[in-house]
């Protein structure tokens, strides 16, 4: 596992999520490269957003699988950016995350699938303009 972007802060101790982070943010190819050398993309997010950030796209285009928090907007963000395997709780995200990581065939074929959804429609602003519409 490993994790990108901004640092913990000081009062988190050493847990095995922290020793996972890289301590550098991604972006452009060298994300490109993370999403899809990865088993599986997570998408957190704040909940004010209501999963209406970039990444399911972000991820869908460059073929990776992606995981997230099941809202009201998934079937929406999945329609416009491909496959996109939810979870309600912690212990349905291990089970996700295991499934993943044990059929790395899967993993491709999600990732796949998605890239497929994504590059129907190739423009970015187009799409983005979709995904706020139906979820705004």
């Amino acid at each position: 596992m490993k994790l990108y972007g901004a640092g913990f802060p000081r009062r988190h101790w050493e847990t095995p999520v922290r020793t996972a982070h890289t301590g550098q943010c991604v972006f452009r190819a060298r994300k490109e490269r993370a999403f899809r050398s990865a088993t599986g993309v997570l998408n957190t997010i704040c909940p004010a957003e209501e999963a209406a950030n970039l990444r399911p796209l972000e991820a869908a285009c460059t073929g990776a699988a992606m995981l997230g928090e099941s809202h009201s907007t998934v079937p929406v963000l999945s329609a416009l950016c491909g496959e996109m395997l939810t979870f309600h709780d912690i212990a349905e995200f291990v089970d996700q995350a295991t499934w993943l990581s044990d059929k790395t065939s899967m993993s491709t074929w999600t990732g796949d699938a998605a890239a497929r959804g994504a590059h129907r429609d190739p423009t970015c602003n187009l799409r983005l303009a979709t995904i706020v519409e139906k979820v705004a």
